[in-house]
């Protein structure tokens, strides 16, 4: 708000507002933000939700919707995919068969990865670091398939 002119809004419109409490002034101008940012953990792919739900006039766009674009990570690219796959899902639960199809990304996979990441799921099923971990931990201490230890 507080803009005028062609691509501004007037202040009479506004309904209402929220800044999260996060956001706050930073010393010597500026604003800053105190939440922690969200780091995915393996297999929180899966336990997202997709924007069309089971629930008929619901659905969902934010980073944190499951998308196919190969970027498994919060981001404004996936917050927009996911906006465009509830867009999606909008005309299809309308009914809008005359309207233009919402473009949507899908993944690629490039073949010629397909033997680094079999070789790092099979060493990450033994337990042991991906080969370009040079990190090393004591046996015992600490080891989960997220932070493997080296076995000897």
């Amino acid at each position: 708000m507080g803009r005028t002119g062609p691509h501004g809004l007037d202040d009479g419109l506004l309904h209402s507002w929220y800044v999260d409490e996060a956001i706050t002034d930073a010393p010597g101008g500026g604003t800053r933000n105190d939440d922690l940012y969200l780091i995915n953990t393996t297999g929180s792919w899966d336990l997202r939700p997709d924007a069309a739900t089971a629930v008929p006039n619901l659905f969902l766009a934010a980073d944190y919707v499951r998308t196919y674009s190969n970027v498994d990570f919060t981001s404004m690219e996936t917050a927009n995919e996911a906006g465009r796959r509830a867009a999606a899902a909008v005309l299809v639960a309308a009914g809008a068969t005359e309207a233009p199809a919402v473009r949507t990304f899908k993944g690629y996979e490039a073949p010629e990865f397909a033997a680094a990441k079999a070789e790092d799921r099979t060493r990450w099923q033994r337990g042991l670091p991906h080969v370009l971990d040079s990190r090393r931990r004591a046996p015992g201490r600490g080891a989960t398939p997220t932070s493997p230890q080296l076995t000897t």
